[in-house]
């Protein structure tokens, strides 16, 4: 604007003109060198208090002033965003749940979080130009000569380490360790997570499932799962052991587990299964099986559909339990059983047995009947009252 007093874009500012005596406005953008200079970074404007053109000299001297104006607010706000990038970071290292350490080659901490502190039970002062070798008690076991082969290699390592606390205790840690230059020096940025809580939950975990393989071992009962999706099965250690394997020492496979069943069971297994897989809630069979050295098992087996949100079977999951056994024991029960009551009728004796909650006989051999003259199905209905009838009454009371 070479007249501030004629130019109409100073029509509602022309009394704060004249009250600084200002004539002309030249005013000049300051645009980004970023973004292809679409952004307006700020205005530089020069005011004259005589009326008149801008000279080229000034236009140009404006123009250098105008590019160290650009020059020096981009290195502001560079550094602005620097700092508020830091700040950000270190807000988040301060609130993470894990510790962080910044060191130098050789383990010396330059910086670390307040994590770090409450970890180890040290302050920032106690820690700070110190090196790892305070409180990690596990670096012999990992190696730290590799380590810092790796390390100055570029390489991310992660590994698990013991740390000692001020006072005393140690406790478990998983380390991960990122190394970086900074002006021809050699940096690592060290995440320190304590697992204690994994390590007891891994601990419980192991312990419960030795606990199942003893108590499946105990029980002649191994587990499964059949992924139908991936037709992946999974045999439990003691179901190996059942089906004459050690675990593990064969690739178990549906085909392989239809092998092992008894032709002669072998349709009413896989019927049950296919009954299963077709949307009932689960099957419950008894097949012999084949075990690998060719011996006869006979086996007790429940499984359980899993559906997705569709409705359809994606897995059957279930037990098997070995009643090789339990069977055997109830054959010869029953033979045993069957011996006895031939004994039993064959004896000249009579012999019955009464039940004294019911008040009946529930077994007498043919000699009683013989003796009483009744059937069978007659005696075993008599009560305590009807078999009195039946004897003496000088001898009931010894009865």
């Amino acid at each position: 604007v070479d007249d501030i007093f004629s130019d109409p874009l100073w029509k509602d500012f022309r009394q704060v003109a004249e009250r600084f005596g200002l004539a002309a406005c030249w005013s000049f953008p300051i645009m980004s060198s970023k973004d292809r200079g679409q952004h307006v970074l700020g205005t530089f404007a020069l005011y004259s208090k005589t009326p008149g053109i801008l000279s080229h000299r000034l236009d140009e001297a404006i123009e250098r002033i105008e590019n160290l104006a650009r020059i020096a607010i981009e290195q502001a706000q560079d550094r602005r965003r620097i700092l508020d990038s830091e700040a950000r970071f270190r807000t988040i290292l301060q609130n993470s749940g894990d510790a962080f350490y910044l060191m130098q080659r050789g383990g010396y901490i330059v910086d670390l979080n307040d994590e770090a502190c409450n970890q180890l039970g040290y302050s920032r002062e106690e820690l700070i130009g110190r090196t790892v070798s305070l409180f990690d008690v596990g670096l012999v076991d990992v190696g730290l000569h590799d380590l810092t082969r790796r390390l100055d290699a570029g390489e991310k390592v992660t590994f698990e380490s013991r740390h000692r606390r001020k006072d005393g205790v140690d406790f478990p840690v998983e380390i991960r360790l990122s190394p970086f230059m900074q002006d021809g020096a050699r940096y690592s940025v060290a995440s320190v997570r304590n697992i204690t809580e994994r390590r007891q939950a891994e601990d419980k975990l192991r312990q419960q499932q030795m606990l199942l393989q003893e108590s499946q071992a105990l029980s002649h009962l191994g587990s499964f799962e059949w992924d139908i999706r991936s037709n992946r099965l999974i045999w439990s250690e003691e179901l190996y052991r059942i089906y004459g394997y050690q675990p593990g020492e064969i690739d178990i496979s549906v085909e392989k587990f239809v092998s092992h069943l008894h032709p002669e069971d072998r349709r009413k297994v896989e019927g049950a299964i296919h009954a299963a897989c077709s949307g009932a809630a689960g099957f419950q069979t008894e097949e012999r099986i084949l075990r690998s050295n060719g011996e006869e098992r006979v086996l007790k087996s429940i499984g359980k559909v899993i559906t997705d949100e569709s409705g359809a079977v994606i897995r059957i999951i279930g037990a098997c339990q070995d009643i090789t056994e339990q069977k055997l024991a109830a054959a010869e029960l029953e033979s045993s059983q069957k011996l006895v009551a031939a004994m039993a009728q064959a004896s000249p004796l009579t012999i019955y047995v009464f039940d004294l909650l019911e008040h009946r006989i529930l077994y007498s051999n043919f000699q009683l009947v013989r003796d009483m003259g009744y059937s069978m199905e007659e005696l075993q209905h008599y009560t305590l009252e009807e078999m009195s009838r039946l004897i003496y009454p000088e001898d009931f009371v010894r009865f």
